[in-house]
């Protein structure tokens, strides 16, 4: 018995193998470039330059505004190193609608302070009021040190600024002026009474002892000057922090100087303790605010502690009159400028995550993604083309079958003889579309399950990178456990497909398409040869080069044989019902 082929003696001509070459690199290049192309039409239109955005959440100073989360955000352009712009990202945190306002504040110290329907925003020298979407900006012609400590003042901005006495005076440590905001210029109302000296000592003869968690501090810990205020509007009535790097007190009155009385404190009060000031306990970078149950203070540390990356938040809350340890908040990964954001009715801790994401996470720990792309046009751009990346390519595919079926046509011959039978060999095209459908057989169920668990391809991208931060052993064990449940699944499709073809020379594209798999004897190729060729097609489509070699070697070999039909010995034929016959049995001389 013998094969042939009544054109495999002849040599390729050059012609052809630079057309199927060429045609392959087109095809190929095309199958890649048109999601992209469909994605840009599809987008509507955009400035190419907007590709090299690239968008920075500053958390840290986010608020909650009308039940909305405002976040400042800078935007850099690569190609414009020096342009900056920056805007308001306010975010519903219910229905994920985003809206932005542009505006031009000044990048360093700032503070968002939410007035009912509008918003003050306050930097160095200038004050912007949002309202209706609208900004309005005034110079103060005062650049303010602290325009982090402003605060609602009797319904007006305020805003804590620490300054030093003149050059007369013999007191060196600053003082703090309340500035309050009214017809378009800073009024001083006088000094705030702030404490100077806090220690052991001190602290009876206030009436104030610090919690139980705090009793392991040192003998006698001073308090060493403000360094640091927060103002809180809490039901009306302003509450005060003050901190000296590393202790925290707390007092619920402001107490005001007038100008013209304050001279009388430089030397005499410039080191008595002022009564009713709480110890709330040592904490160095914490945030404060309120919710429900009334005030909080988090002190908040991101750790890499024990092989594994969290954000850890300590809640201490004001009981009484003393403050104590409520809860300890973690979250599995790491948020980047994790800040506390509240309106006297929920507490929210905000930050950006690894996963390129904002999270949005109670102290209850249930946690909300807020949409925040880091580049916006390119991420529109990459979700449509991860939407149609599945289909967009196989019309390209198809159509590079159908012109490669028809060179080979004029160029190498279709017919293949075995002893007495002549068959026909499968067609590029015929071959391309069964594969289509056995990849969407393969593939649906786990597709399924992702948008059922996990949402799209983007969003399983995002989830994998942020879970991937946490580094945990939990983590690792699902991962596993997800790794295991692919490698079984692959492993079952491989055994599938390789008893189908070995028995019956099918898979469900080939039976669809009229087509199956035989040796070269045209025998059945039986399971292991069925399953080695399928274990091969990862080879005919490297990730790298996607269908290239399996390409070629199709309209190269005189069988049209990919790299899998070489190893396993086996070539793709119509089904028996598609065979032309040469006669009743014309036997060939070897």
């Amino acid at each position: 018995m013998s094969q042939h082929d009544s054109r495999s003696g002849q040599p390729l001509k050059a012609s052809y193998v630079i057309l199927l070459i060429a045609l392959t690199i087109l095809g190929y290049a095309a199958s890649v470039m048109l999601p992209w192309v469909i994605a840009v039409s599809l987008g509507g239109p955009f400035e190419w330059r907007n590709l090299l955005q690239s968008r920075v959440p500053e958390s840290k100073f986010a608020v909650l505004w009308n039940d909305d989360v405002c976040i400042p955000s800078l935007t850099l352009n690569m190609l414009s190193p020096g342009r900056m712009v920056h805007s308001l990202e306010i975010i519903n945190p219910q229905t994920r609608e985003t809206r932005s306002i542009k505006t031009s504040i000044p990048p360093g110290k700032m503070k968002l302070v939410p007035d009912g329907n509008q918003l003050w925003c306050l930097s160095g020298s200038i004050v912007h009021h949002v309202q209706d979407d609208v900004v309005t900006e005034t110079s103060t012609g005062l650049t303010l040190k602290s325009p982090e400590s402003a605060f609602l003042y009797e319904g007006q901005l305020a805003v804590l600024e620490e300054t030093f006495p003149g050059s007369g005076s013999k007191v060196a440590t600053p003082v703090h002026q309340l500035l309050v905001w009214s017809n378009d210029m800073w009024q001083n109302r006088g000094r705030i009474l702030l404490p100077k000296v806090y220690s052991e000592s001190t602290e009876g003869s206030a009436g104030n002892s610090p919690s139980d968690d705090q009793s392991s501090a040192p003998a006698n810990p001073a308090f060493q000057g403000v360094s640091e205020v927060h103002v809180l509007n809490f039901q009306g009535q302003l509450h005060l922090f003050c901190s000296d790097g590393s202790r925290v007190l707390y007092s619920n009155r402001l107490e005001i100087v007038p100008a013209e009385a304050a001279s009388a404190l430089d030397v005499e009060n410039a080191e008595i303790p002022l009564p009713g000031w709480i110890l709330v306990g040592n904490h160095t970078q914490f945030d404060v605010g309120s919710d429900a149950e009334g005030l909080l203070l988090v002190e908040q540390n991101a750790n890499f502690r024990s092989g594994s990356m969290s954000t850890d938040a300590t809640v201490v809350r004001l009981s009484g009159e003393k403050w104590t340890k409520s809860q300890t908040w973690q979250r599995a990964g790491l948020m980047i400028e994790p800040h506390l954001i509240s309106n006297g009715k929920t507490a929210y801790i905000i930050g950006q995550t690894l996963g390129n994401h904002l999270a949005l996470c109670n102290l209850q720990k249930t946690e909300v993604r807020l949409p925040f792309s880091a580049s916006p046009t390119m991420d529109r751009l990459a979700q449509s083309v991860q939407k149609i990346a599945w289909w967009a390519s196989y019309p390209i595919l198809i159509l590079y079958a159908l012109i490669v079926s028809r060179l080979m046509t004029a160029y190498r011959s279709s017919r293949y003889e075995y002893g007495n039978r002549t068959v026909e060999l499968a067609s590029m095209t015929r071959r391309a579309i069964a594969k289509i459908v056995d990849v969407y057989m393969v593939s649906l169920p786990l597709l399924v399950l992702q948008w059922v668990y996990i949402g799209s391809q983007a969003e399983m991208q995002e989830w994998l990178l942020d879970k991937m931060s946490t580094l945990d052993l939990q983590l690792f064990t699902m991962m596993m456990f997800g790794v295991l449940g692919l490698v079984v699944y692959a492993v079952t499709w491989l055994l599938v497909l390789g008893v189908l073809q070995g028995r019956w020379g099918i898979s469900p594209g080939k039976w669809l398409l009229g087509i199956r798999v035989v040796r070269t004897t045209l025998r059945p190729c039986g399971v292991f040869r069925g399953t080695l060729r399928e274990i091969m097609s990862l080879i005919d489509g490297m990730i790298c080069f996607a269908w290239v070699p399996g390409a070629l070697f199709f309209g190269l070999t005189s069988l049209r044989q990919r790299i899998g039909d070489l190893v396993g010995d086996t070539i793709v034929i119509r089904k028996p019902g598609s065979e032309s016959f040469t006669g009743e049995a014309v036997l060939k001389s070897t």
